[in-house]
């Protein structure tokens, strides 16, 4: 009976101790990483994001209606699904003020619309070799490329995205699973749509393993955030005696550079683990 009481004991100091280690560790981590992530300032970075984003969110939204056309996908449909995840009136604004007629429309109009929409995808490339302290790509025409082209990707997987989500509504409308199936749908498409944005940022050669990390936190972020804050706009925060008619756009700036806080964070992220794995290579 003694016997058992020890080994419980010793079995009991040992995990407590063991439990101590791995939180000792973690903070301390915590602690280099937060030192690491203010000397980067993402806070000031996130905050230039969202000016780029406001630069080009209409034409994004158009070329969405656009693709939209040729995928034979109702915009209107889309617009409300989209809508109904990012948050409210203003969005819903937006995405009806991009879909527009383009008859008669000619090929500079189309070029400057591209080149508007990949506007963010280009700063954040920027961003990217600033934070990885890596060589400035010198080509500015080579850049704004690929940045157009990882816009043309990401678009469509939000209007596949979109289309699919329309397909399962169509199917279980009503059905208590169906929240079940959006919310891993979502999160598996934000997830997917942040591997191949950071990468991009990234402007070393890496594989899934170096930037799985930030965006599994960007995606976490965002869907915390989001929810969080509609929750705490709904129903505790009273915008419209404030800021009256501009309330809409006052809580759009907010939700907005929450998110890029979110996406400058998962970068941060990435860049710290390669920091971290060439010093202990080296």
């Amino acid at each position: 009976m003694v016997f058992f009481i020890l080994l419980n004991y010793n079995k009991d100091k040992y995990f407590s101790l063991k439990y101590n280690i791995y939180m000792n560790k973690a903070f301390t981590a915590f602690k280099e990483y937060y030192k690491f992530s203010k000397a980067k300032k993402g806070v000031i970075l996130a905050g230039s994001l969202v000016f780029y984003l406001l630069l080009g969110i209409v034409p994004y939204f158009y070329v969405a209606a656009e693709i939209c056309k040729v995928l034979e996908i109702n915009f209107d449909s889309f617009s409300e699904i989209l809508a109904s995840y990012v948050g409210g009136d203003t969005v819903k604004y937006i995405i009806d003020s991009s879909n527009v007629n383009t008859a008669g429309e000619n090929i500079i109009f189309l070029a400057l619309t591209l080149y508007s929409s990949a506007t963010l995808f280009y700063y954040l490339k920027r961003i990217g070799e600033t934070l990885y302290v890596a060589e400035r790509q010198k080509s500015f025409v080579m850049v704004r490329i690929w940045s157009i082209v990882v816009m043309f990707i990401i678009q469509i997987l939000i209007v596949v995205f979109g289309a699919v989500n329309i397909s399962i509504n169509s199917a279980i409308r009503g059905k208590p699973i169906l929240k079940v199936i959006t919310f891993c749908l979502t999160a598996l498409f934000i997830f997917g749509a942040l591997l191949i944005i950071n990468k991009f940022v990234c402007p070393t050669k890496n594989k899934i393993k170096d930037i799985y990390a930030g965006s599994l936190f960007t995606t976490a972020h965002w869907i915390i955030f989001t929810t969080g804050f509609t929750f705490y706009v709904k129903y505790f925060a009273n915008f419209t005696r404030l800021y009256g008619a501009l309330s809409f756009i006052v809580i759009f700036l907010i939700w907005l550079y929450l998110l890029m806080q979110g996406l400058v964070s998962g970068v941060v992220i990435n860049v710290y683990k390669s920091v971290k794995k060439n010093l202990s290579q080296n």
